[in-house]
């Protein structure tokens, strides 16, 4: 099976929490990352604080209005209290 791009990983995730009242699915797909190589869920961490990362950034933009709205002002507001939170968000790699 060949690589995805960012762009269908991108939107593979969308459809996939696309969905109300999806808690068991996300649950199960949470316990299968879970399970996967030690390594590969170093990388999924920095993959999500990445997301986390550049969500605080824009969140704190003087341009917030370009990115946030009601519909998700509540993840930039969390996403800017984690990174202001968490003065190390480098994981290593071994």
């Amino acid at each position: 099976m060949p690589k995805p791009t960012p762009e269908e990983v991108a939107k593979m995730l969308s459809e996939f929490v696309n969905v109300m009242n999806n808690k068991e699915e996300i649950k199960e797909a949470i316990e299968l990352m879970l399970r996967d190589h030690r390594t590969l869920q170093q990388n999924m961490m920095r993959f999500m604080l990445s997301y986390i990362v550049e969500q605080a950034r824009r969140y704190n933009s003087g341009d917030r209005e370009m990115f946030f709205d009601m519909r998700n002002d509540g993840s930039g507001k969390l996403a800017s209290e984690i990174v202001e939170k968490c003065s190390n968000m480098f994981l290593e790699h071994v």
